[in-house]
C-alpha cells in the first residue's frame, strides 16, 4: 500500500479533501446541480483512501473539514466528518483488508463492508436523533402547517388552521418515516460514492483489491436475524421503536442492493435482460415501495441460492 510519506500521496490527499469541502459547501447555492453535488462529497475522500491508503484517506478528512469549518460553520465541520468523512473512510478501510496465507489473498468480503456501511449510518442517526432531540410530535404542527402553505391554491380562503389539521396525518407519517428513510438515501449513497470511486482508481491501476463480481456479493449469515429484529422494534412504542427505525431502513438498503445483486447476476445473458433492469429500476425511482421485491429476493437467495440455480441449471428430469 502507498505510503502518505510520498510527495504525491499528500498532495492527493490536500487536494482530495478540498474538493470534498467544495463538493460539500455546494448545497448552499441552490442550484439544480446542488444536490447531486453534495451527494458526491464522500467521492474524493473515497478516492484518496482507496488509491493512496487510509492515512491519505484520515487527512483528506481533516483537511475537509477545516475548510468547511473556516468557509461555513464549527457546526457544518462536525456534521461533515461525522455524516460524510467517517463513514467513507472506515469503509474504504475495510475494502482494503486483506489477509495472506502463503501465496493466497484473502480480502474482506464485500457482503461485510456493505453491512458495515448501513450499520454506521444507522448508528449516526441514532446518535443525532439523540443528540439534537428527535422529537416528532413537538415539530408536527410546523410540518403539518408547511404542507398546508404548499397546498393552498392563489385565492383560495380556507382557513389556514383547516388545512393544518387535514394535513396532520401526512406530517405524522412523514415524520415517523424519517428515521426509516434518512439510514436507507445515506446508505445508498455511500455505496455508490464506494463504487465510482473504486472504479476510479481501478482504471488508475492503483485499486490493491482485484475487481469482484459485485452481482455476487452476498449477505453475511444471520443477517436475516437482526433485520427481522428491527423490523419487530419499529412497532413497539418509542424510543424504542424510533431507535430501531434507522437500522430497519438501513437494513432494508443492504437487502434491496443484495436483491438487485440477484436480479443482474440471474438476467446475465438473457435477451431481455435490459428491458427488466429498466423497468425495475424505473420502479424503484418512481414507486419506492417497489423496493420491497428486491428486499424479498435479498431475504429469500440465501435460501433458494437463485444464484447457484442459474450457475447450476434446472435439475434433471426423473
Amino acid at each position: 500500500m502507498p505510503m502518505l510519506a510520498s510527495p504525491y500521496a499528500l498532495m492527493m490527499a490536500l487536494g482530495s479533501g478540498l474538493a470534498s469541502a467544495v463538493l460539500f459547501a455546494s448545497v448552499i447555492a441552490g442550484t439544480t446541480l446542488a444536490l447531486p453535488l453534495f451527494m458526491m462529497s464522500a467521492l474524493p475522500i473515497v478516492i484518496a483512501a482507496l488509491g493512496w491508503g487510509t492515512r491519505a484517506g484520515i487527512l483528506a478528512s481533516i483537511v475537509a473539514g477545516a475548510v468547511v469549518a473556516a468557509g461555513l460553520t464549527g457546526l457544518s465541520a462536525a456534521s461533515y466528518l461525522a455524516n460524510i468523512a467517517f463513514p467513507a473512510v472506515v469503509a474504504s478501510h475495510l475494502i482494503g483488508l486483506a489477509r495472506t496465507e502463503g501465496d493466497h489473498v484473502e480480502w474482506y468480503p464485500l457482503g461485510r463492508v456493505l453491512v458495515a456501511s448501513a450499520l454506521i449510518m444507522a448508528v449516526l442517526a441514532v446518535i443525532i436523533g439523540s443528540v439534537y432531540g428527535y422529537a416528532p410530535e413537538g415539530m408536527l404542527p410546523r410540518l403539518a402547517g408547511m404542507f398546508a402553505e404548499m397546498s393552498r391554491a392563489p385565492g383560495d380562503t380556507t382557513p389556514i388552521e383547516t388545512l393544518r389539521v387535514q394535513y396532520e396525518p401526512v406530517a405524522r407519517l412523514t415524520l415517523r418515516m424519517l428515521p426509516v428513510v434518512i439510514p436507507i438515501v445515506s446508505t445508498v449513497v455511500l455505496v455508490l460514492n464506494l463504487w465510482l470511486g473504486a472504479k476510479v482508481v481501478a482504471r488508475s491501476d492503483r485499486l490493491a483489491r482485484p475487481w469482484e463480481d459485485l452481482s455476487a456479493v452476498r449477505a453475511p449469515g444471520r443477517l436475516g436475524v437482526a433485520y427481522g429484529v428491527a423490523v419487530a422494534g419499529t412497532a413497539l412504542p418509542d424510543p424504542i421503536g424510533l431507535f430501531a427505525g434507522p437500522f430497519f431502513g438501513a437494513l432494508s438498503a443492504v437487502y434491496t442492493l443484495i436483491g438487485l445483486a440477484v436480479i443482474h447476476n440471474v438476467t446475465r445473458g438473457a435477451g431481455p435482460r435490459p428491458i427488466v433492469l429498466a423497468t425495475v429500476y424505473g420502479l424503484l425511482f418512481l414507486i419506492p415501495f417497489a423496493a420491497l421485491v428486491p428486499i424479498l429476493i435479498g431475504l429469500l437467495d440465501p435460501v433458494f441460492k437463485f444464484r447457484d440455480r442459474r450457475r447450476n441449471g434446472p435439475p434433471a428430469a426423473t
